[in-house]
């Protein structure tokens, strides 16, 4: 179809032409998401389902269904939107409000009903998909052809202080379920990858490690006097023993401060932190890796602000199959989120006139 560009405002009183693209012609991946209301009255909140298709790196809202619902009149949307879509074989059901109930009645009847007990608030859960918004990766319905997509984007728009927040609920659970099963990340590989070069010794740098059962990696990381993170260096072994890791990682940076992640519970962690300590290297024990450092990460990827030497191809082999949880991903996260600990070999010029001329 010739469908005529949209016209949108942005909060700063931008008026931007959007150009309507065509639906790709098969997705990898189709899912329902449903946010469920407590009660079906006037007042209530509104049972939102909606239907996204997945297509490498781009999220295509496909329909939604929205009311203000009673139990009855909530199983039959499911089950409707259900028959419309039957490639949607996933259903994510927010674990609250009517949710449960839902499951319980229709599990036997509509396969593909799955609970999701979301992690975080909503502000933490839209800020981990922000990046693929932002990215342009996300796309919705054109106008013209359904009416429901002004309210959408006005409530996306007024989030978190909207009267609604629903389709917004129900989009970001959608998002953050693809977001995890894509098969790359948001930003394509050849946007970040840029070829090795000589790091200053002015750069303030540091690395990161996880210690697992069965591998020890690390990432050495590097900031340019614009703010820029380049991810310069890796080591990977497939065993534990921390005194042949510290003699690599000793090896190829000595003396800059790190951060160690630990795969195992908090005594265990610490214990394996002053291990390390102790054999010389100069790091500090860091948590669970949080939502806020995924979502720096991210941010600093979209924003053209961290780029990778192409011969890092472990941590691209990780990049590619895009699961968070990742070794040298959670690396990376770690090594962004604390750009306080980074160090200089040697002072800057600029610093050193300064010093000489006082």
């Amino acid at each position: 179809m010739e469908l005529p560009p949209v016209q949108v405002k942005t909060s700063d009183g931008q008026v931007l032409s959007i150009a309507a693209v065509p639906i790709p012609a098969q997705f990898e991946q189709i899912l329902q998401s449903w946010d469920m209301a407590y009660k079906g009255l006037a007042t209530s909140d509104y049972v939102v389902g909606q239907v996204w298709g997945a297509y490498r790196a781009d999220r295509y809202l496909l329909d939604q269904v929205r009311g203000r619902w009673d139990m009855p009149a909530t199983k039959a949307a499911v089950q409707e939107l259900s028959r419309r879509w039957p490639k949607a074989g996933t259903k994510l059901v927010e674990d609250k409000a009517n949710g449960p109930a839902v499951i319980q009645e229709l599990g036997h009847d509509v396969p593909g009903l799955i609970a999701v007990n979301p992690e975080g608030g909503k502000m933490a859960r839209a800020q981990a998909v922000s990046p693929q918004v932002e990215s342009g990766n996300v796309y919705l319905p054109h106008p013209a052809l359904v009416s429901w997509v002004d309210d959408l984007i006005e409530e996306a728009a007024a989030f978190p202080h909207g009267r609604n927040d629903d389709q917004v609920d129900a989009m970001t659970q959608a998002l953050n379920r693809l977001r995890s099963a894509s098969a790359s990340y948001v930003v394509p590989e050849a946007r970040i990858t840029v070829n090795p070069f000589p790091v200053p010794a002015e750069w303030p740098r540091s690395f990161a490690m996880v210690v697992a059962r069965d591998k020890v990696v690390a990432v050495w990381g590097a900031q340019d006097p614009g703010g820029r993170i380049y991810l310069y260096a890796e080591h990977a072994l497939p065993h534990a023993e921390p005194s042949e890791n510290v003699r690599a990682i000793r090896a190829r940076e000595d003396s800059i401060p790190g951060l160690i992640h630990v795969a195992n519970g908090s005594t265990e962690r610490n214990r394996v932190a002053q291990l390390y300590q102790q054999l010389g290297l100069n790091v500090q024990c860091c948590g669970s890796v949080e939502d806020a450092a995924l979502f720096r990460f991210w941010h600093l990827l979209t924003t053209n602000q961290l780029k990778v030497f192409a011969s890092l191809s472990m941590f691209f082999e990780e990049y590619r199959i895009a699961e968070d949880q990742s070794p040298l991903l959670l690396c990376a996260q770690s090594l962004v989120s604390r750009p306080d600990i980074m160090v200089c070999k040697e002072p800057s010029p600029q610093t050193m006139m300064t010093m000489g001329n006082g």
